[in-house]
């Protein structure tokens, strides 16, 4: 197990994806936190043109 999280730890970060903690969140805080990640890089890819 510790090899599949070592390796799903890898590719997360080699692409660059964001990981959101979900202990003691319920899903609509889940879902905000996705929402902000979202609205945030639209953001920033808008101030990038």
């Amino acid at each position: 197990m510790q090899e599949e999280l070592s390796f799903a730890r890898r590719m997360f970060a080699d692409n660059g994806w964001p990981v959101i903690d979900m202990t003691r969140r319920s899903i609509e805080e889940a879902a905000a936190a996705i929402i902000n990640l979202f609205n945030d890089r639209e953001l920033a890819e808008g101030d990038a043109l």
